[in-house]
């Protein structure tokens, strides 16, 4: 159902930008500002990526992204307010880093060291993964994995990773 109806907008887009050219006029974006109607009416991308059944899949994918990031950060808040003692210590770790908020933003760099806040992030990812998510691939014949060497598999043997061990620094896992 989403990927019809992103697909009847892209269309459509794509069609207001041509009425546009037709009539001689600059290209302007028509109706709701959308990232589609941006990407077609700005050449945001080039040429051979501007297919419809190439924008339709960006939109999958942006909705894919989009219900992953929202469930991440509705698990961590409602850990965060059902566990006061661990919203307190966040608190108190954040105190330093946003001590001149709103005037002055922290560095990402600077909150990337906080550890606790680390752990939050990467527990509430960690519970949002649901299995529809995982990524399967086929493998080579011989693979190696944190230095150990997995052989004997055929080009019919299939791998699987869940999508966070991709989002995640591997020294932290």
């Amino acid at each position: 159902m989403y990927r019809q109806r992103a697909g009847e907008h892209i269309d459509k887009v794509k069609l207001e930008k041509s009425h546009h050219l037709e009539k001689g006029g600059s290209v302007a974006l028509g109706g709701k500002p959308t990232l589609f109607r941006l990407l077609v009416h700005e050449n945001a991308l080039h040429e051979d990526d501007m297919s419809t059944e190439r924008l339709k899949k960006e939109a999958m994918v942006l909705l894919g992204t989009g219900a992953t990031t929202t469930r991440a950060v509705t698990i961590g808040i409602f850990e965060l307010l059902s566990h006061p003692e661990k919203r307190m210590t966040l608190e108190r770790e954040l105190a330093v880093p946003m001590a001149n908020w709103p005037r002055e933003k922290p560095s990402l760099r600077s909150l990337e060291k906080l550890p606790y806040l680390q752990a939050v992030i990467q527990e509430s990812l960690r519970y949002s993964i649901k299995p529809e998510f995982w990524f399967h691939a086929k493998t080579t014949p011989s693979i190696a994995y944190r230095g150990f060497a997995v052989q004997g598999m055929d080009n019919s043997t299939r791998s699987t990773l869940i999508t966070l061990l991709m989002h995640v620094d591997e020294a932290s896992i």
